[in-house]
């Protein structure tokens, strides 16, 4: 996973990576609350 990611903000620019990385761990807080939630 980690390798996967590096790769991929190499691709982007450092604020689209940047960017993109807040977005993501939003996505997984949400998972994750989620997921506590149905707990």
């Amino acid at each position: 996973m980690e390798a996967r990611r590096d790769v991929a903000e190499k691709r982007l620019l450092p604020a689209e990576g940047y960017g993109f990385k807040i977005l993501e761990q939003l996505i997984y807080y949400r998972i994750l609350r989620g997921i506590t939630k149905k707990i």
